[in-house]
Order: structure tokens, then sequence, then C-alpha cells
């Protein structure tokens, strides 16, 4: 699984607990502080706040994550290609959190590394739980 986790929260909780029944070992690719923020740009379509990278930086993300009891290795992960990350782990299940199709380049990309051997499975995000419906009171605050 692989993600900003910027904030973790109830929902990337359950997620990562449902990612964890699909193998033998739960392992989080956190995106680097660069690779967050180049994904969070305005107007990319991938925008998670309003913000240049993450709120919360990523030795405390990975700190964070590592103590969650679903997750058993936390890798960091820079770059704006999946492939070449997934090709290096060679993982036999890939988790996105989402809903829908594929419409997002991220997820399609990922969608494509079934050539990899890698079976790529589709959790269900709870929409009551999103990270900027958490982050945007606190960005409206600092303006």
């Amino acid at each position: 699984m692989k993600g900003c986790f910027d904030p973790l929260h109830p929902g990337s909780i359950r997620l990562l607990q449902n990612a964890r029944f699909l193998g033998d070992i739960l392992v989080v690719a956190i995106e680097s502080d660069a690779t967050a923020g180049a994904l969070s740009t305005p107007g990319n379509g991938l925008a998670k706040q309003t913000v240049a990278g993450p709120i919360v930086p990523f030795a405390e993300r990975a700190e964070i994550l590592a103590a969650v009891s679903s997750v058993g290795c936390v890798v960091e992960w820079e770059g704006p290609s999946h492939r070449e990350l997934l090709a290096r782990r060679s993982p036999d299940v890939v988790a996105i959190g989402g809903s829908g199709s594929c419409d997002q380049s991220a997820h399609r990309e990922i969608a494509d590394t079934e050539d990899l051997g890698c079976k790529v499975v589709r959790i269900p995000l709870e929409p009551s739980y999103r990270a900027t419906r958490l982050t945007e009171p606190i960005l409206e605050r600092r303006a």
C-alpha cells in the first residue's frame, strides 16, 4: 500500500487493517516529503491540501505508521512512478484505497502493473474520513 498518510485518521487505520488481510505482511510505502509536495500541487487533480508538501514530515509519518499494529514494514517512496517501487519490492498484492474506476493517473499506473505479477485490489474508502476534511480548517486558520 502506498500513500501520504498526512494526517493519519480513523479512515486510514481502517484502510490499513483491511489491506493487512490481503497478504502475509503489510508493507506501506510512504510518499517522501518532496513527492507528497509535488502531488499536492493545486490544480493537478490529486491535491490533498493547499500548501506545498505534507503537514507532518516524513520521519514522523513513518514513525506513526510503524506503530500501527497492522503495518509490518514502512518504506519511503520517492518519485513520480509507482512502477519502479513495485518492481523493486515485487509484492504479490497491491492494495489501492479508493472507489470507482481508476480515474487518477497514480491509480491507473498501479493498475497497469499486473504485468509485474501484482494482483491489484481496491479497498473502498470511507467517505466520512478524508484528509482534506481534517486539514482544511487548520489551513484556513493559518491564512
